[in-house]
Order: C-alpha cells, then sequence, then structure tokens
C-alpha cells in the first residue's frame, strides 16, 4: 500500500511540474519602460526643464487649439524685448489659476507633440513672483 501512495504522489508531481513548464514556455511577460541604469529608474544627467520668469504680454491659440503661443517680457530685459514660447493646450488652463503677472513657467525643454510643424512644450507649472516694492 505504501508503494501504491509514494507512486500516486510522484506520478502528481511529475504531471504539476509538467504543466508549470508548459505554462512557462507559453508565458509572455514584459517588466515595462527599460531604463539605461542599474536600478531601473527615471535619472536626468540634466535638467529636463526650462525657466522663463517674466510678465505676460499676449497669447494666441495656434492649431486648431492644440497650442499657445505665448509672449513674454522676462525679467531684467529692456521694455521692447519679448520671448515667444509655444506650449501645448493639454491641462494649461488650470495651471494659470489664480496666478497674477509676473510668473515663472516652468516647462519641458524637449517638444513632445508637433503644432503646425513645430514642437510645444508641455507646461510643467506656473509660480507667481512678487514685484520689487520701490522705497519713497
Amino acid at each position: 500500500m505504501k508503494n501504491v501512495v509514494e507512486n500516486v504522489v510522484a506520478w502528481t508531481m511529475g504531471v504539476v511540474l509538467v504543466v508549470v513548464l508548459i505554462l512557462a514556455a507559453f508565458a509572455h511577460c514584459s517588466v515595462g519602460k527599460q531604463h539605461n541604469n542599474s536600478i531601473g529608474t527615471v535619472m536626468y544627467v540634466d535638467n529636463p526643464n526650462t525657466y522663463l520668469a517674466g510678465e505676460y504680454v499676449n497669447a494666441v491659440v495656434v492649431g486648431d487649439g492644440k497650442g499657445v503661443v505665448m509672449r513674454v517680457q522676462p525679467i531684467g530685459t529692456y521694455q521692447l524685448f519679448t520671448q515667444d514660447i509655444l506650449l501645448c493646450t493639454e491641462g494649461l488652463p488650470e495651471k494659470f489659476l489664480d496666478k497674477k503677472s509676473p510668473f515663472l513657467l516652468t516647462y519641458e525643454t524637449q517638444a513632445h507633440v508637433l503644432v503646425e510643424g513645430l514642437g510645444c512644450h508641455r507646461l510643467v507649472r506656473v509660480d507667481n513672483l512678487e514685484k520689487e516694492k520701490k522705497l519713497p
């Protein structure tokens, strides 16, 4: 009787092993996005963001609403100097809620989406800046 039990256990374990090997052969798994470092995380060598501090001049919606060309007069430049930046409109209005000029724009340096053949930048955040108070 002992031999019969041992044979049944050995046969069952053999069947389980074969099933596991068959399932492993047909499994197609991925570990997600591959990163070029040993610990598998996103790491920067250079800052991926660009910063622009200045006052709002005007803005124009382009590319059927996919982008906004914002004209900014940067802080510390002469009055007639302006700088234009093409920003993607996704999430743009919410970032400007309760913001006043002057402000600090933080946007991704690398453009990800094309709007009318030009790369638009994803706006990361907008921060208020306080104007200097002039002494009397």
